[in-house]
């Protein structure tokens, strides 16, 4: 019998990369029961790791599931747009059944925030350069929110779109103002999680709207959970967490600045 001190240490490595993996699956298996319902579209064994890996101590678990899914052909984009905010949703919901602490949901948050650095500057659009006349949109994280997972994904769609994006974190009603009245944006977009109040929203939204004339306000996020009517409650013009509708309300009120643009001029 060979003695274990004269092993290969790379043969441990594989052995307990081994260990680790199995052991990776067996949890996964049990994740699926846990989440609502898998999105249309998505491979349940791929959304399983990828909610077991973030929340393990072998922080390399999540980008190597991450390099499979790419092999396989998942693409980047539907990487940071559909796994990434699924397995976001499933930490929430973790916290608030408390079965996940939430440190533990901070730290799979930020696991999911690296990978979109991981997968490169493909998924977010980072080398497009958007057409003279295109939408330009201010994606903003208020003040003292500490997630902004949700505001990086959805800017990176947008710019994969098209759109001219200027994403700003931990923003403050004032600050805010400035910028808007400083700026030529054609839209406003809030990304807002369900922990922030409803009355500091309403204080922001006040706060701005005299400089937005009749620019559109919108806000997503996981706010949107209360299931209350956001217009009536703070004051916004739209309440989405769907980025292709983000889309198409910058894009036809940017449509209508430049049809009323050419009519002034005639």
């Amino acid at each position: 019998m060979t003695d274990s001190s004269d092993c290969d240490p790379r043969d441990r490595t594989l052995e307990m990369g081994g260990v680790v993996l199995q052991a990776l699956n067996v949890l996964a298996s049990s994740v699926t029961t846990k989440m609502n319902a898998v999105p249309s579209g998505l491979w349940p064994d791929f959304l399983d790791r990828m909610s077991v890996a973030v929340q393990s101590a072998d922080r390399t678990l999540v980008q190597d599931i991450v390099d499979t899914m790419l092999r396989e052909g998942v693409s980047g984009q539907e990487i940071a747009g559909r796994y990434i905010p699924s397995v976001a949703r499933y930490l929430g919901e973790e916290w608030l059944a408390d079965r996940a602490s939430f440190a533990q949901v901070s730290i799979g948050s930020a696991r999911l925030q690296g990978l979109l650095r991981h997968l490169g500057p493909d998924w977010c659009g980072e080398d497009v350069v958007p057409a003279a006349d295109a939408p330009r949109c201010l994606v903003m994280v208020p003040a003292a929110e500490q997630h902004t997972l949700g505001a990086t994904i959805l800017a990176g769609q947008l710019r994969s779109s098209g759109l001219s994006i200027q994403l700003e974190l931990d923003l403050c009603p004032n600050a805010a103002r400035s910028l808007i009245a400083d700026g030529d944006f054609t839209a406003l977009m809030i990304s807002a999680t369900s922990r922030i109040s409803l009355d500091s929203l309403r204080f922001l939204v006040d706060t701005i709207k005299p400089v937005t004339s009749n620019m559109p306000i919108l806000i997503g996020g996981s706010v949107l959970d209360h299931g209350i009517d956001m217009k009536a409650a703070i004051g916004v013009d739209v309440a989405t967490s769907d980025w292709n509708t983000a889309l198409r309300v910058s894009t036809s009120k940017a449509m209508e600045i430049r049809t009323a643009s050419c009519g002034s001029r005639h």
